[in-house]
């Protein structure tokens, strides 16, 4: 495991700015670093998204965040793990969630990066709800990532 692993997490109104990020997740002994943009796509389905509005309940998922990182910590030997998610109104094109892992080596760098996303979607209690160009809003479903039925 890297010396004194560090742990950035945040959830925020502001645009996410990545390269900050990456500058603050670099380690000198950690030659990998893997960095994840979920970025809020214009077409969802068959509808054109104007906008998607994240909520969350902010203590809890912060330390479901913190939990989760932690364990990819001990899971992959990491240096460092950043999560910052989006909240609010987010426009196609707009970061929603950046992931990035350092690790001595690529392939544990890569694998907890994946792991870390699959997670939060799974176990943090954050909600997204997807604006079309009809106006209509529904919340998206966690698990199938379908919009909800009020069409």
């Amino acid at each position: 495991m890297a010396a004194n692993p560090r742990i950035m997490i945040d959830l925020t109104h502001c645009s996410i700015e990545i390269g900050a990020l990456i500058e603050d997740a670099k380690r000198l002994d950690c030659g990998a670093l893997v960095t994840f943009t979920g970025t809020v796509r214009e077409i969802t389905g068959t509808h054109r998204t104007i906008a998607l509005t994240y909520e969350a309940y902010e203590p809890m998922a912060k330390a479901k965040m913190e939990f989760i990182s932690n364990d990819a910590i001990n899971r992959w030997s990491l240096g460092s793990v950043s999560i910052v998610h989006r909240l609010g109104k987010c426009l196609p094109g707009d970061i929603a969630v950046a992931v990035i892992t350092a690790a001595p080596h690529r392939a544990e760098a890569f694998a907890a990066c994946s792991w870390l996303m699959d997670e939060i979607k799974r176990i943090v209690p954050i909600w997204k709800e997807n604006t079309d160009s009809d106006g209509i809003a529904n919340w998206v479903h966690p698990k199938t990532n379908e919009l909800g039925t009020n069409r």
